[in-house]
């Protein structure tokens, strides 16, 4: 009996510690109204940015190859833009984190589940503001089912970048590292997303790191949404190379070896591989910032 009171007890305390944090984090960030302006703004900007280049596809040969070259832009352009976000806002905290976890005010298991969920409703607005504009400037299908299973694979492929983001930002000490590190990574899983390089052709002794990108997974999983169904003239195209229809150019493009769902299961289980990283990182390394010079 006294066992199960404990375990409530500690249940409860676990709960008021991760309420107060998600509380006092969803405050500051509303408070900093200057980063929530210029990150929609970004988001938004972006994303008009995106359909204006890709304003209205058509349906010959050009149009198609552009098809997958917006999937790519989609996917890319704002989780990068991410990566940079999120290491900053971090680094701005690692402070306050570290000092608080010295005092004993808090351990990693409460901080980490409330920067979790604080953070979803923001990101959560900002991938509307992101989802919306492109894609009907850009005339993709005009399908609500369609246009929420692209909304859902941009959602986990941002929040997949934030995920790194987070992992590379406890990892190493001051901003510029930890940057560095993840936008390294960040290019290596973007150039063996299989929009660049033709999967089938690349070399079998590095096709491994498309199996880990979640780019690749995230980008293949939008052209497998937005291209079935499509139909497309040959004109514009070389003789005997026309494709006429979206199931081919996916074959074409060798982007047609996995399902749309588990395309999300892999890049879901990539965003949980990460913040596993992220929680052992702010159990077991120092949260001392850098350019501390408290001994």
């Amino acid at each position: 009996m006294n066992k199960i009171l404990y375990s409530c007890h500690d249940f409860i305390l676990l709960a008021y510690f991760i309420i107060s944090l998600c509380r006092r984090a969803f405050m500051n960030n509303l408070s900093d109204y200057g980063f929530i302006v210029v990150q929609l703004v970004e988001a938004l900007c972006m994303s008009f940015m995106i359909g204006l280049v890709f304003f209205n596809l058509g349906d010959d040969q050009p149009a198609m190859s552009d098809r997958f070259g917006l999937m790519y832009i989609v996917s890319a352009l704002y989780p990068y833009m991410v990566v940079l976000d999120v290491i900053g806002k971090y680094h701005k905290e690692r402070g306050t984190i570290y000092f608080e976890m010295q005092d004993g005010l808090y351990t990693a298991g409460p901080y980490f589940w409330a920067k979790i969920f604080s953070e979803l409703p923001e990101h959560t607005v900002f991938m509307l503001v992101y989802a919306i504009p492109y894609y009907w400037m850009a005339g993709l299908q005009p399908d609500i089912m369609l246009f929420l299973e692209t909304y859902g694979l941009v959602y986990i492929g941002v929040y997949c970048s934030r995920a790194l983001a987070l992992a590379a930002s406890a990892l190493l000490p001051s901003f510029s590292t930890a940057v560095i590190f993840a936008q390294s990574l960040f290019t290596i899983f973007l150039l063996s997303a299989g929009f660049l390089f033709n999967l089938d052709s690349l070399f079998v002794g590095v096709k491994w790191i498309s199996n880990i990108s979640y780019l690749k997974w995230g980008y293949q999983g939008l052209c497998l949404t937005e291209m079935p169904g499509l139909n497309f003239t040959c004109l514009g195209a070389e003789p005997g190379s026309c494709i006429t229809n979206g199931e081919d150019a996916l074959r074409y493009y060798s982007l047609d070896d996995f399902s749309v769902w588990e395309g999300c299961t892999v890049v879901c289980a990539k965003i949980v591989v990460f913040l596993i990283i992220f929680f052992i990182e702010i159990k077991f390394i120092s949260q001392k910032p850098h350019e501390s010079t408290v001994a």
